[in-house]
């Protein structure tokens, strides 16, 4: 019995681990997944991303685009103007450098947190002016209390310490400011200001600072309590800002008074030759020039994409095919190719039965014989134009019509549209070609469908009818018309040669077949349901029990993310 018991402990025991083991892959596989899903998506639409703004740069020095990317890598790398506001970033982000190294010297460190801390203290008491003139003491004390505040710029007593405190405030001037600056002058004024702290600083006068800090402190501690005391603190935080400020401050000082102000300032006069050795560089032949220039601290976003382009850019991660760049004029599309070969695959299986329908060599045959229409009255319109302004504005209306029948007529347009979509499967796979033609599409598929099932021409036959009795009014007007004789003679009637278009109209008629009304509507069902296949994407089975999502991951079109619509 005792073994039986042993035994289904360590059963247990197993079930436990087992269970703990589960437990953790349920709570750290999903997490991996949809962190590799989010990792493709986003390095694709990077990528994406990164090719249409190097092609858009291209075009705008070429004014062409180029689909060969090795090509673009070396246009963008040998290009002077981008290059050199890559080396004049570099060589801001240098100079903040050495400025950034002399600031976090302790003490310039502490003197800075003290100046800023002072600036904020002296800023809240003006904004907050309105709330003191209820109380004339508090506004007469906010006021000597900001006197007070100023002295630390210029006091008697210690003297040496303003001075610190002015040139630590204009290096982190320039800090902020470096593009304000050539970075020649920059470096000029670094150097400068740096020689005047490391003479000064050794002999700051330390206890006459303290005893004026002591004081202030008090003073401010006594006036927020003081407002803490009214209805102020109800309208406004100016006590507990002004009391964070004044902590900062305070910790600061006291991290000066214990720092050893002639260790410091041998610190800052090693640190010297880092200034010295960047402005000899700029002086150089190499970047005399250049750093003539105001410091630019950062690249605008599309410079940065157009410097980290490289080869694996161009590839999609998810596919692991090249991204799709097709270019037309001034228009560009740059595309995943991710599920499109699937994609394509699909609509041209479900287009299939309908790639051949009748009524498109009927359409053709119909468009053919308008066209010899239009064409002979285009050709003869040249007997009229000194003879009949009438004739001539009537042939012009009737060419008009002609032109613009297949626009005019909805079940012309909707053939036209159903046969275009056809034809343009079989050769584009793109989503940014093929979804807004799909979405137009489905519809001209349902619309024709009933009318193939009704056999309805009404609009196209009363069209016709139009042209024929206004071919047959011009006839008319050409035969009562007093032509001169050698004109008469070349007259054509136009009437008879209409018959062609009566005869293309009859086999139109022939081919709108009941039958193909479902083959439409199958189609535009399988057409929608690949769209919004390829839309969603697909899921993968992975790790036995998990799965992950495969999708497109879009395109950009004209400055049009595609992405950016699902948001």
């Amino acid at each position: 019995m005792a073994r039986k018991g042993y035994q289904g402990s360590i059963i247990l025991e197993i079930l436990i681990v087992l269970l703990v083991i589960l437990l953790v892959i349920v709570i750290y596989i999903p997490d991996k997944i949809w962190e590799e899903e989010e990792y493709l998506t986003n390095t694709c639409r990077n990528n994406i991303n990164s090719i249409y703004e190097a092609e858009r740069y291209y075009y705008r020095h070429t004014e062409s685009y180029t689909d060969t990317l090795s090509k673009l890598i070396t246009f963008i790398q040998t290009d002077s103007a981008l290059q050199t506001r890559s080396r004049l970033v570099n060589l801001t982000r240098s100079t903040l450098h050495v400025l950034n190294s002399l600031l976090k010297v302790p003490t310039l460190s502490e003197v800075l947190t003290v100046s800023k801390s002072m600036d904020q203290m002296k800023s809240d008491l003006r904004a907050n002016r309105r709330y003191f003139k209820k109380y004339e003491n508090i506004l007469e004390t906010s006021q000597n209390l900001q006197t007070e505040i100023n002295k630390i710029n210029h006091s008697a007593t210690f003297v040496n310490f303003s001075i610190v405190k002015m040139y630590v405030d204009s290096l982190d001037y320039i800090r902020e400011h470096i593009s304000d600056y050539p970075l020649q002058n920059a470096i000029v004024y670094i150097r400068s200001y740096a020689d005047t702290i490391k003479n000064y600083l050794p002999v700051v006068e330390k206890a006459p600072f303290y005893e004026y800090w002591t004081e202030h402190k008090a003073h401010m501690l006594a006036f927020v309590d003081t407002i803490n005391h009214t209805d102020i603190k109800t309208v406004s935080s100016v006590g507990d800002r002004l009391m964070k400020f004044l902590s900062r401050g305070d910790k600061a000082v006291e991290a000066f008074m214990n720092a050893d102000l002639a260790a410091d300032a041998r610190k800052l006069d090693s640190l010297m030759s880092s200034v010295n050795d960047l402005h000899q560089r700029f002086l150089s032949t190499d970047l005399f020039a250049l750093t003539q220039r105001y410091g630019l601290q950062k690249l605008n976003e599309t410079d940065s994409i157009l410097l980290s382009l490289n080869e694996e850019n161009f590839t999609c991660p998810d596919a692991n095919e090249r991204y799709l760049i097709a270019f037309r004029n001034a228009s560009i599309t740059v595309e995943c190719p991710n599920l499109l070969d699937d994609f394509q695959a699909n609509l041209q299986q479900h287009v299939e039965p309908i790639r051949n329908l009748a009524v498109y060599s009927g359409v053709d045959s119909l468009q053919a014989a308008i066209d010899s229409m239009h064409t002979l009255l285009f050709e003869t319109r040249t007997l009229y134009r000194r003879v009949s302004t009438d004739i001539l504005l009537d042939i012009k209306e009737i060419l008009n019509e002609m032109e613009n029948m297949w626009d005019n007529i909805p079940t012309l347009s909707f053939i036209k549209d159903v046969q275009t979509f056809v034809d343009t499967v079989q050769t584009e796979k793109k989503i940014s070609v093929l979804k807004p033609m799909i979405e137009e599409v489905t519809g001209s598929m349902d619309t024709l469908a009933v009318i193939m099932e009704q056999q309805n021409t009404s609009d196209i036959e009363e069209k016709i009818n139009d042209l024929k009795e206004g071919i047959r009014k011009l006839d008319s007007t050409i035969a009562a018309a007093k032509l001169p004789r050698k004109v008469r003679k070349r007259v054509v009637e136009y009437s008879p040669a209409f018959h062609i278009v009566e005869e293309a109209m009859a086999q139109l008629k022939n081919s709108f077949d009941p039958t193909d009304g479902q083959k439409l509507r199958q189609a535009s069902e399988d057409v929608g349901k690949d769209l919004t296949k390829v839309m969603n994407g697909y899921r993968e089975r992975v790790y036995v029990i998990f799965y992950k999502k495969h999708i497109n991951h879009g395109y950009i079109k004209d400055r049009y993310k595609s992405w950016e619509e699902q948001r």
